[in-house]
């Protein structure tokens, strides 16, 4: 309990409440408002995660009214160390929980995430030689005009050996594309997976993707804030279907080259024998269950209607959160 009264300690304690008092306020805000619509979700979930985090940095300014006995006592609506202190059965309090929460939420991000970007970041990147020119005119042809309705500098394309079906972009703005790929995939769904692809190296989604890695690495001690960032991984993910779908206008182009793709690694995952029964699998049936989403998703797309000021909303929510939560101490 040492810890949660030191000045680092009440900060991470008035972080994980703050977390669960936004994400409750927001994510009500969202269904009471009926926004549908997929970049506002994402931003008022990217709220979720930058208001908790922030705010008690902001409250730093009247630090000495809110340590105040009296203010604690008698304005407060809610004191957290005295909650943290609350014992919950046998010698075990609630601090001991929350401890061991932000213990675990540490290790699993430490293991899973940090190691294996740190690894990504050092290694050497695959050299992959450049796509010849006039090889795949309708990749060649899909890249330079969809960067130019992006207003982005037309990426350079690598092609991978690899009958694996594989596109992705990668570091230095680089789109590398798979043999498998180029063969698996009609000139729709092709098109359709270089928009998407491709909006991912567009201003808006690049700097929203840096934020949201940031927001992660700042709060990866923070339970509450783990489902919050895939959550709005997932909706950057489907962003970036929306702006394919608007790109080619063609909606079906882009679940249908999903659904191949995913198929073609089902196959190729069962010719790797017992490995594939194991953790590989289970990484596996998440990954479906996303791109099931997506693709149903895109086939059951409706016509949304846009709510009227939604920066405004959310801006004005933002503001009264900060205010409530002032008195949280």
């Amino acid at each position: 309990m040492t810890f949660f009264t030191s000045g680092a300690g009440q900060y991470f304690s008035q972080v994980l409440c703050y977390s669960l008092l936004v994400l409750i306020a927001l994510e009500t805000l969202l269904a009471g408002w009926r926004i549908t619509t997929t970049s506002v979700q994402l931003r008022f979930r990217l709220a979720a995660l930058l208001l908790p985090a922030a705010a008690p940095l902001v409250y730093l300014i009247w630090a000495g009214m809110r340590a105040e006995t009296s203010f604690q006592e008698q304005v407060a609506f809610f004191d957290i160390a005295t909650w943290l202190g609350q014992g919950l059965f046998w010698k075990v309090a609630l601090w001991h929980v929350v401890a061991a929460g932000m213990a675990v939420t540490t290790g699993v991000f430490i293991v899973k995430e940090a190691v294996p970007a740190v690894r990504h970041y050092l290694q050497r990147p695959p050299d992959h030689p450049l796509l010849k020119e006039g090889s795949a005119p309708v990749l060649e042809a899909a890249v330079a005009e969809q960067s130019r309705a992006l207003g982005i500098r037309p990426p350079a394309v690598h092609l991978a050996a690899e009958k694996t079906p594989l596109a992705h972009v990668s570091r230095g703005k680089r789109l590398i594309v798979s043999e498998g790929v180029l063969a698996l995939l009609d000139e729709d769904e092709l098109r359709a997976l270089v928009g998407h692809e491709l909006a991912h190296l567009s201003p808006r989604v690049r700097w929203t993707g840096r934020a949201l890695l940031a927001l992660r690495w700042l709060q990866c001690y923070n339970p509450l804030a783990f489902p919050v960032y895939y959550r709005v991984h997932r909706d950057l993910e489907k962003w970036c279907d929306d702006i394919a779908a608007g790109l080619t206008g063609r909606p079906l182009g882009l679940p249908s080259a999903l659904l191949k793709i995913n198929r073609a690694l089902v196959l190729a995952g069962r010719g790797r024998g017992r490995a594939w029964a194991g953790a590989a699998r289970l990484e596996h049936e998440a990954n479906l269950s996303d791109v099931r989403e997506r693709v149903r998703r895109s086939l059951r797309r409706e016509v949304t209607v846009p709510v009227p000021f939604p920066n405004l909303r959310l801006g004005v929510a933002a503001l009264m959160l900060l205010a409530v939560l002032f008195f949280i101490v």
